[in-house]
C-alpha cells in the first residue's frame, strides 16, 4: 500500500544488489518493487531512487590487498577502479553491471537517480578516513570519530573520495544514460549529492 502524502518527490534506496542475486547468480530485480513504483507513478508523485547499495556477501575483494588480508567487500562498500588491480577491476565490473541491471528493471519508473547514498554528508562520505598527520587508519560505518587520537584531522579516501568518486559518478551517469538512448528514451537526471 502506497502510504497517502502530499509530497511532490520521494527519494528511495533501490532493492539492494544482494537481494537481487539468485542462486545461480544471475540478476533478478523483484518484481514487488516494480509494483510499488508503479502505485506511486499512478499516485502522480516522482521517484528519486539511490544507486549503490548492497553488494553480495563474502563474494567480492575492493582490492587485491583486501585479498591479502582475507576481507570481502561489506554492504556498503563502493567499487575503487585501480588499474592493474584485478580485484579491484572485477568489483568494479560487477558493480557497475548490476547497477546497469538495476537501472534496465526501473526504467520509465524513476524520475531521477542519486549516486550512492549522501556522498556529500559526512556521515557517509568515507568509511575509512586517514590523519593527516600520523597516517593512522580508522574504519567503520558512521563510528568513525571526527580526529584523530593525536589530535590530528581526518580525511575520507576509502569511498567518495576526489578522483574515486569523480569517475563512479560519471560511470554510473554514463550507465543510465546508455539504458536510456537505447530504448529511445530521454535519460533522466543524474546527481552526485544529498537532494
Amino acid at each position: 500500500e502506497v502510504v497517502k502524502t502530499d509530497a511532490d518527490w520521494i527519494r528511495f534506496s533501490t532493492t539492494a544488489w544482494r537481494k537481487c542475486v539468485t542462486s545461480d547468480g544471475s540478476f533478478l530485480y523483484p518484481e514487488s518493487e516494480k509494483e510499488l513504483l508503479k502505485k506511486i507513478d499512478d499516485r502522480g508523485i516522482k521517484k528519486i531512487s539511490i544507486l549503490g547499495m548492497g553488494v553480495p556477501a563474502n563474494t567480492y575483494y575492493r582490492t587485491s590487498e583486501d585479498k591479502e588480508k582475507g576481507i570481502t567487500a561489506m554492504w556498503y562498500d563502493l567499487p575503487v577502479y585501480i588499474e592493474g588491480d584485478d580485484c579491484a577491476i572485477e568489483y568494479w565490473n560487477a558493480y557497475t553491471e548490476a547497477i546497469e541491471n538495476t537501472v534496465k528493471a526501473q526504467i520509465g519508473l524513476i524520475d531521477a537517480y542519486e549516486v550512492w547514498n549522501e556522498p556529500n554528508h559526512w556521515g557517509f562520505n568515507g568509511y575509512t578516513k586517514k590523519c593527516v598527520t600520523c597516517d593512522a587508519e580508522y574504519e567503520g560505518y558512521n563510528s568513525i570519530p571526527k580526529a584523530c587520537s593525536c589530535g590530528g584531522a581526518l580525511e575520507g579516501f576509502a569511498v567518495t573520495s576526489g578522483k574515486e568518486y569523480a569517475k563512479l559518478y560519471v560511470a554510473w551517469r554514463e550507465i543510465v544514460k546508455n539504458v536510456y538512448e537505447e530504448q529511445g528514451l530521454e535519460p533522466v537526471p543524474v546527481y552526485c549529492g544529498s537532494i
